[in-house]
């Protein structure tokens, strides 16, 4: 392979016979708005926002076609996945960077720092180099407990102050316009480091990739199960990254997301293990130190708390600059105080790509 992970990030808008990775490069001076019922997340059959601003549909590029068609898929015993996990990293680690690990309470998070724990003791810290783990999304409490069953000192825990200058220029966040308000993998890191002097390291993917499993829970359309073999259920699932899991969100310049790694694809692909998510099945054999500390929900702990809340002094400011421009005015969208995907941010954003750009609305 000439990459060593599945490019998830694949992108590309057209405006008439113009084609450009960059939306920046495609959005026309004066744009039509329309945020239809299928654009909760926005991105849905080849539409944007934008009327004049549509996506291409995204095919398997000869590299994913070539993987697909070679993989051999076999039952993978768990440590045949770890090892493949940990190779993934191992090769795709850059020395001279700084090492900054998005991290959680989750089941990848654990299993990404058990794994550079594994290694680093086995390679010394010549090749752990700098790294620093990063919690930035309210689950501190059991991050930290883990991070300390671990044996890791190098870890920080921010929390982001969500007030009217948080969201100024929400769009940048994004390459597109996006119904989600904050960008975890991008702009708090970006605050602390120059973007070049850093490799992100996520747990992205860690259930995504887990849909490629032969006796997978997420298959999108059940019925077919008994009837797809392994490659169909591939390209299936990389066909349908398209209208799901496609990301707008930037993130730094390098990046690596280990559970998109191909080794660790090809050991999951053909593996049974009924009813557990592999990531939970692989955590509570590889990392049971820590099967104690329970992952927290984003929509249950860490909402119930009040983090994922933006407080109602700062969402009347928000809601007073939206109705001052010029997307605003003719809008009806009504604001919404939760961090998570809903209409209200997809209208902020369009407002601010709208301003920032002199973007004329139509």
């Amino acid at each position: 392979m000439i990459s060593q992970q599945y490019n998830w990030k694949y992108r590309i808008y057209r405006n008439g016979s113009k084609l450009s990775a960059s939306f920046d490069d495609i959005v026309p001076e004066s744009v039509n708005v329309d945020i239809r019922a299928d654009m909760y997340y926005p991105y849905t059959k080849q539409r944007t926002p934008f009327q004049q601003v549509r996506l291409v549909q995204y095919y398997p590029d000869k590299e994913l076609r070539e993987f697909i068609k070679s993989l051999i898929p076999a039952r993978s015993t768990h440590f045949r996945i770890w090892n493949k996990f940990k190779s993934g990293i191992i090769q795709g680690w850059m020395p001279d960077k700084i090492h900054v690990v998005g991290a959680s309470s989750g089941y990848d998070s654990r299993l990404i720092a058990k794994a550079i724990r594994e290694i680093a003791d086995e390679r010394g810290d010549a090749w752990l180099g700098q790294t620093v783990f990063v919690e930035c999304g309210g689950e501190g409490k059991n991050f930290e407990k883990i991070m300390k069953i671990l044996g890791w000192k190098n870890y920080q825990i921010w929390e982001p102050i969500y007030d009217f200058e948080y969201f100024k220029d929400i769009h940048e966040r994004f390459n597109g316009l996006c119904a989600y308000p904050v960008n975890q993998w991008y702009d708090e890191y970006i605050k602390h480091w120059k973007q070049e002097d850093i490799q992100y390291i996520s747990g992205y993917g860690g259930n995504v990739s887990d849909a490629m499993r032969i006796t997978s829970p997420y298959l999108l359309e059940k019925h077919r199960k008994k009837r797809m073999t392994i490659h169909q259920r591939l390209n299936y699932y990389f066909q349908h990254q398209y209208y799901y899991q496609i990301s707008a969100f930037k993130e730094p310049i390098h990046s690596l997301h280990p559970f998109w790694s191909w080794q660790y694809i090809a050991a999951v692909a053909g593996t049974e293990h009924r009813g557990v998510r592999t990531s939970v099945w692989l955590a509570g054999l590889h990392v049971p130190e820590c099967s104690h500390i329970r992952r927290m929900t984003i929509l249950g702990d860490v909402a119930g708390a009040g983090y994922r809340t933006v407080q109602a002094k700062e969402l009347k400011k928000m809601y007073e600059w939206f109705k001052s421009t010029q997307y605003g005015k003719r809008s009806n969208i009504k604001p919404n105080p939760s961090i998570e995907y809903n209409r209200w941010w997809l209208g902020y954003c369009i407002a601010s790509y709208c301003e920032k750009n002199n973007i004329n609305v139509c």
